[in-house]
């Protein structure tokens, strides 16, 4: 059982853990009356969830944490996004738990962030939109994404995974106009210790995780769910069942 909270929809969205009793979950908590969230994390003790105070942007109508990475039992980050009721004024939310709190962190990351990842306490990453960011250990630094080749692609970064700090993998969608609709195309960025370069794929991405620096996979939705691995030498799609109606990857 996961903690209720009286007329709130409760949505997790990511979940990462240090040890098996020390497990941390966070997504939002909706308002089932109008529009409006806050943020939302949870924590597994080994024997219980429990809900943990998270804190919110004053003014801002709808909070989302999508993405969290566990380090330590007393270093722990989430991001997402907050905004209010002007789709222009979302802003990236980057939380961090010091151990007896959670407390927000000031950003230059863009927007909003989808998810993280964090190779060491100094060297986490971020991505969301076209951006990247990275946490030194003192500040967040954003770097923008490596962009396509062609100028018309938009780049939505969804998620990103990493084995060391020389390799980092991150997938996206690529949208582009297409007649008098839009078109989708997978991204693929792939950070080598300094620069992000870029890669295109068929299938819209919206998950990876690396196994290791030659064993990764990345999931989405091609003409049905779709499952990439690399080798080492490059990325091939693998066959997977198709179910009816056709779904796709997270």
């Amino acid at each position: 059982p996961s903690p209720v909270v009286t007329d709130r929809a409760l949505v997790l969205e990511d979940v990462d853990g240090v040890v098996a009793n020390d497990i941390w979950a966070v997504g939002h908590s909706d308002r089932i009356d109008i529009v409006g969230s806050r943020t939302l994390v949870i924590h597994w003790n080994g024997s219980a969830w429990s809900r943990i105070g998270s804190p919110n942007v004053v003014g801002a109508e709808e909070h989302v944490l999508s993405g969290v990475a566990a380090i330590a039992p007393n270093n722990v980050w989430a991001v997402g996004w907050s905004r209010g009721f002007d789709p222009a004024s979302v802003r990236a939310l980057t939380l961090h738990w010091n151990g007896s709190e959670w407390r927000r962190i000031n950003n230059s990351c863009g927007p909003f962030l989808r998810d993280v990842v964090a190779i060491s306490a100094t060297n986490v990453w971020a991505v969301g939109g076209v951006n990247t960011c990275r946490w030194n250990g003192t500040s967040w630094v954003r770097r923008a994404a490596a962009p396509s080749p062609n100028p018309n692609v938009s780049i939505d970064l969804h998620d990103i995974t990493g084995t060391s700090a020389s390799n980092l993998w991150a997938v996206g969608i690529g949208a582009t106009s297409c007649g008098e609709g839009v078109c989708h195309t997978g991204v693929i960025e792939h950070w080598n210790g300094s620069t992000w370069s870029f890669r295109s794929t068929g299938a819209a991405l919206y998950g990876v995780d690396a196994v290791g620096p030659k064993d990764v996979y990345a999931v989405g939705l091609g003409l049905g769910p779709a499952v990439l691995h690399y080798d080492g030498f490059g990325w091939s799609t693998l066959p997977v069942p198709t179910p009816t109606p056709v779904g796709r990857l997270f």
